[in-house]
């Protein structure tokens, strides 16, 4: 998506440019997997800055029936018990309905701050967007590519941007009637992943996981199993969780951190 937007601006022409993908959607911002598309729904109060009496900015994925801002809202906000912002600067809305984040809110190029690319962006700079298509082989010398249906696609220059790939763990099960791909053990890579994680939380309320990883996905999707009301644990072979991140560095300055 983003190597796409690129393409567009340098000026590519129409009818020359193709993204392939096995995933039934436009290209979204993957971090919202493990962040916004978890949360739960929910109604709290909040407090908006005001300016001229006004919101000074507002929310999206708001129900306008219920929202006394008559759903002017461009963002999703999460509301924990116990957040309270009591300011003259301050507009009080109560009884908010905050939702998780969902397409097409987070498509790209949305994270960096940048235009979010609809499906109907691609059709307008000609660009084609074939989805559903998993692609199996690609055979250099021809220059062909070749998909799990069988379908062949002929290409002059070929970029090859699935990104990272999710590590699959060896699981030894103690219970012999149940199998390492049971239907209560999840992986999170795709939105297709996140809707099977997040129909299981629904099914489990006031449930237990387990979340094998300590870095920003683990400590995210922990995070947000406990906006579940989910008991969650974490598993990780580091001493320490974000190790690869910042802990050590942060261990090792002369700042003291105080607990709370």
């Amino acid at each position: 998506g983003y190597a796409a937007r690129e393409f567009a601006k340098q000026g590519v022409k129409p009818g020359t440019l193709a993204i392939i993908s096995k995933e039934a959607v436009a290209p979204y911002e993957r971090p919202a997997l493990s962040k916004a598309y978890l949360f739960p729904e929910c109604k709290s109060l909040i407090f908006v800055p005001k300016v001229e009496d006004k919101p000074k900015f507002s929310l999206s994925n708001v129900s306008k029936s219920s929202s006394p801002l008559d759903g002017q809202f461009e963002m999703t906000l999460a509301f924990h018990d116990g957040y309270r912002l009591i300011s003259d600067d301050y507009l009080v809305c109560a009884n908010v309905f905050a939702a998780p984040a969902r397409l097409p809110g987070f498509h790209v190029c949305v994270g960096s701050g940048g235009e979010r690319l609809l499906p109907e962006w691609y059709a307008e700079k000609g660009i084609a967007l074939i989805l559903n298509t998993e692609i199996v082989k690609a055979d250099l010398a021809s220059r062909t590519l070749i998909s799990a249906a069988g379908e062949a696609f002929k290409y002059h220059k070929l970029m090859i941007a699935t990104g990272s790939t999710i590590t699959s763990i060896s699981l030894r099960i103690v219970n012999k009637h149940e199998r390492a791909d049971s239907k209560n053990i999840f992986y999170l890579r795709e939105i297709d992943d996140a809707d099977k994680l997040v129909e299981a939380t629904k099914a489990k309320k006031n449930g237990k996981a387990v979340v094998i990883g300590g870095g920003y996905i683990g400590l995210e999707t922990s995070a947000a199993m406990k906006m579940n009301n989910i008991d969650v644990s974490m598993v990780y072979p580091e001493p320490c969780s974000f190790a690869a991140g910042a802990a050590q560095q942060v261990a090792d300055s002369p700042i003291t951190v105080a607990p709370p």
